[in-house]
């Protein structure tokens, strides 16, 4: 019964893990990237950013609205000194009988006045409401700055772009470096399978006096050996694969299998004769956007000494009183305006001019990098092409280098079991064979990464 359970336990947890585990290709692995990574999401935010700003820049084209409104109490109300005389009405006197009019009494009312008078013209309380519409009517730089919104969504998409080849050129070079590694270990199985295979052939011999001790031994060591080098290639397996899922944006502790095979066919695929086209790199691409939002600054900044004309109306009411209530009870009287205005720069010292002037050299500076860097492009893809020719032909040589090995190892395996050879033959042979074999997994992973460097040169990656 336990025994059952047991055996029920451990068919759930294969289950479990290989449920858990994700079969996933190159293209698959990039497209989770594409997904999942962080700084992916981070320009696709800065994409989206930069949306919103454009928006703000688009709002001011269109009428902007305010209300405002306020009351206010005076403790102490404010008083304005004024002459004495401001209110002096003339010959007010004239209608009146002037024989019931007391003129010394005027008179000496005349010699005593004050010179100031303090007039407090405010009441304790007051309160307004204000409604403001305002629209722009001309405003050079916000015209200019409307037509460049689309080259800066532009310029940041092409980040964003930029920063998803990079990727898809990680996630493939570490998804070839786990494959690499992955086939080291089969290697590795594959040649301490066969010296089990031999070192169980020769303790047999052994036992039948056909070989010495020292021949089974020398065949134990090598095995040891390989096992020793298993481990460190295992533990090189599981760090390739973190980075690869470091590169895809996934849990270290999500489990992955790999599906795709290394293979030497199709590794040239035309690409050593394909010429580069500039126009397919992204910082050629985002060049040029930069300098045609330096030329949408140039419009700006010759445009920046047109007036700027704005409509302006507002409809409001006031009131006052001596009382709080009387906010309610005491009418608002109204108030409105409509109006135009204009501002214009008359001088600045000078410093639109030599602002026109550093755009001017910028837009030089700008066909000058363009120029530096199809240099760039130029050398990156020749030095890609060479290597790719390079690594081709390096491959080719450990592939009739492998052949050779293997036919001297079958030879001295032959020789062995016909009692001719010796188990030194065999090991010097076997360690030839494992040689090459290792060879020619670095020559092929050369190869690979010549090919992504020069797809990445001709920015082939940017299209896919």
């Amino acid at each position: 019964m336990k025994k059952n359970i047991l055996l029920l336990t451990i068919t759930i947890l294969i289950s479990v893990i290989g449920f858990a585990q994700q079969n996933m290709s190159l293209q698959e692995c990039i497209n989770y990237a594409i997904v999942n990574k962080a700084s992916l999401k981070s320009s696709s935010l800065d994409e989206q950013i930069q949306v919103a700003k454009n928006a703000q820049i688009g709002s001011a084209v269109y009428p902007q609205v305010s209300l405002s409104g306020g009351l206010q109490g005076f403790p102490i109300v404010p008083k304005s000194r004024s002459r004495a005389d401001i209110f002096s009405f003339g010959n007010i006197y004239a209608p009146i009988d002037s024989s019931v009019v007391n003129y010394a009494a005027i008179a000496a009312a005349a010699a005593n006045a004050k010179e100031y008078n303090a007039l407090q013209f405010a009441l304790p309380y007051s309160g307004s409401c204000t409604l403001t519409v305002s629209q722009i009517l001309f405003n050079s730089e916000i015209f200019v700055a409307l037509q460049a919104r689309k080259t800066i969504e532009n310029l940041t998409h092409l980040n964003t772009k930029r920063t998803e080849e990079q990727l898809k050129v990680d996630v493939t070079k570490a998804y070839y470096n786990c494959l690499i590694a992955q086939e080291r270990v089969k290697l590795l199985d594959d040649n301490i399978s066969l010296l089990q295979k031999l070192e169980t052939t020769m303790s047999a011999m052994f036992k039948e006096g056909f070989v010495e001790k020292i021949d089974v031994d020398k065949l134990t060591v090598s095995r040891n050996n390989l096992t020793v080098e298993k481990e460190k290639i295992d533990n090189l397996v599981q760090l390739g694969r973190n980075l690869l899922k470091f590169q895809m944006g996934m849990d270290l502790t999500e489990q992955i299998v790999l599906t795709e095979k290394l293979e030497a066919d199709g590794l040239s695929a035309n690409l050593i004769d394909q010429e580069a086209d500039y126009n397919n790199r992204i910082e050629i691409q985002l060049m040029q956007t930069a300098k045609k939002l330096n030329e949408y600054n140039l419009t700006r900044t010759q445009k920046s000494n047109l007036p700027t004309v704005v409509a302006i109306g507002t409809l409001g009411a006031s009131t006052g009183g001596k009382r709080l209530y009387e906010f309610v009870t005491l009418p608002w009287y109204p108030s409105s305006m409509i109006g135009v205005q204009a501002s214009m720069g008359l001088f600045d010292g000078g410093r639109r001019k030599n602002t026109l002037k550093e755009i001017e050299l910028t837009l030089q500076k700008n066909d000058l990098d363009m120029d530096m860097f199809k240099d760039v492009v130029d050398l990156e893809s020749n030095a890609a092409r060479t290597n790719l020719k390079n690594n081709l032909k390096s491959l080719n040589n450990q592939q009739t280098n492998i052949a050779l090995a293997q036919k001297v190892f079958d030879v001295a395996q032959k020789k062995n079991k016909e009692g001719l050879g010796s188990t030194l033959e065999i090991l010097q042979a076997q360690t030839a064979l494992k040689e090459a074999q290792t060879n020619y997994l670095s020559a092929l992973y050369d190869a690979t990464i010549s090919k992504i460097d020069l797809q990445k040169a001709l920015g082939l990656f940017n299209k896919e």
